[in-house]
């Protein structure tokens, strides 16, 4: 699991790349390129960077995978037809229907937020992932809780995509490249946030749950 200093890092680093260097791509190219040319290029920016990373490394992080979905999800809509404001709202496709899976799957025995927990706060090992399920099966407590965090993440999700829809028909496309990683990565810091303190309110006042 990282630390929270490497996931700040990440964070950052992201921020950078997918917002400033964006932004700033886009104004140079757009001097000698259509718009829609430009945005296209700079938008490619994340694919280069973890095409790097790959091959150094032979990994790429969660956040780069992320943006090379939404970029995906870009292409498609532009060959049916999208324009600009396709590519502009990439992250908020991805991150709209994400929230909307997390809220239809309150409807069956398991949350998402369920799998997400035993992959990353488990070990790989078959007894830490017992204990999760048996406190699962045995704490009405921690399946609320599983329950009211996977609703939180559904709507801010949700949320942010309806803002990142409005603010790309109402800003300049230069203004939405700067501000767009600020909005994806405020609402997941706003979500992680929450998640943390909730969870620790929740052990605080259930010390035995």
């Amino acid at each position: 699991m990282l630390s929270k200093i490497e996931i700040v890092k990440s964070i950052l680093k992201s921020i950078f790349i997918n917002g400033f260097l964006t932004y700033i791509t886009y104004v140079i190219l757009s001097s000698y390129f259509s718009n829609l040319t430009s945005l296209i290029i700079a938008v490619l920016i994340p694919i280069l960077e973890n095409i790097f990373l790959f091959v150094k490394n032979k990994n790429v992080d969660i956040f780069g995978i992320f943006m090379f979905i939404s970029i995906l999800f870009s292409i498609i809509g532009l060959l049916f037809g999208g324009d600009e404001k396709i590519i502009l709202l990439r992250e908020s496709i991805v991150t709209g229907i994400m929230g909307v899976i997390m809220l239809f799957s309150l409807m069956f025995s398991k949350p998402i937020i369920y799998y997400f927990a035993i992959k990353f706060t488990t070990s790989d090992d078959d007894k830490s992932k017992s204990e999760f399920n048996e406190k699962w099966e045995t704490s009405i407590i921690f399946r609320n809780t599983m329950k009211r965090l996977t609703l939180m993440w559904g709507l801010i999700l949700v949320i942010e995509c309806g803002v990142k829809i409005y603010l790309v028909y109402i800003l300049k496309t230069k203004t939405i490249l700067l501000i767009s990683p600020f909005i994806f990565y405020g609402s997941i810091i706003m979500a992680i946030i929450f998640t943390k303190n909730y969870v620790k309110y929740v052990n605080t006042a259930n010390k035995s749950w």
